[in-house]
């Protein structure tokens, strides 16, 4: 019965998911023009909303059977804030859809993709093939601007659903700017679309805001970094064994 389930996802998703990207990829340009209207909004904040309304259409309306659930144990977060989530498929950053939040996120594949990279681009999105001082001065731009941001420490997908080492860049930026980091646990992503499978296979993913960390003032700039890293990878490695 699985297989027929899998074949039958297939067919219903993949038309509607092409047929909502072209929607959004005319409606979004066409509303961010609304700007010219409204002094004081920049056209890159529709982008950046356009592109998380059209991730939600793609994680909750789409598949109306098995919608993405969000937990949402954050609470009230101020703005910009810092989300470090781990990696398990690429259709990870269409679950964060489910956040109704301004972001900005930090990504590479999708700039390979022409349509996907002018709305990166539009959104202001942050390329990660660049140098680190082009990441960083584009990251406080967009905190300055009160845009949060989204950034995969691991730096890849886990190709065996185990949670890898943390970078510490999105932990330098939130000590630099002073903003709170939201610790992000991604469920079951991986069974929806493994890292080798081309595919959908039905499941009930699910993401978890968990409660946001702050960097510690108490200690020099090197140790705080370092700690809030590792505050932040125990924080998620727990909450995905908890789900394993």
């Amino acid at each position: 019965m699985r297989p027929v389930k899998k074949i039958l996802l297939n067919l219903y998703f993949w038309p509607l998911f092409a047929l909502v990207t072209l929607l959004f990829a005319v409606a979004i340009p066409l509303f961010s023009l609304t700007t010219l209207m409204r002094p004081g909004k920049s056209s890159a904040t529709f982008f950046r909303r356009g592109i998380t309304r059209y991730g939600w259409t793609v994680c909750r309306l789409i598949p109306f059977m098995a919608p993405v659930r969000l937990d949402d144990r954050a609470g009230t977060l101020p703005r910009p804030v810092i989300y470090v989530a781990n990696h398990l498929s690429s259709v990870d950053p269409y679950c964060f859809g489910v956040v109704d939040s301004e972001y900005g996120m930090f990504t590479s594949w999708p700039f390979n993709i022409p349509v996907f990279r002018w709305m990166m681009l539009a959104a202001h999105y942050v390329d990660t093939r660049r140098g680190w001082q082009a990441i960083s001065d584009q990251a406080h731009k967009l905190l300055a601007e009160g845009c949060s941001l989204i950034i995969w420490p691991e730096g890849h997908r886990s190709r065996d659903g185990m949670l890898g080492e943390f970078q510490r860049g999105a932990f330098r930026l939130a000590y630099e700017a002073g903003c709170p980091v939201v610790p992000v646990c991604f469920v079951d992503t991986d069974k929806v679309l493994a890292p080798c499978c081309r595919l959908l296979s039905p499941a009930r993913p699910q993401v978890i805001l968990l409660p946001p960390l702050r960097p510690d003032r108490t200690l020099d700039k090197r140790r705080a970094i370092k700690k809030l890293c590792q505050e932040s990878r125990r924080t998620i490695g727990r909450e995905l064994a908890r789900h394993r």
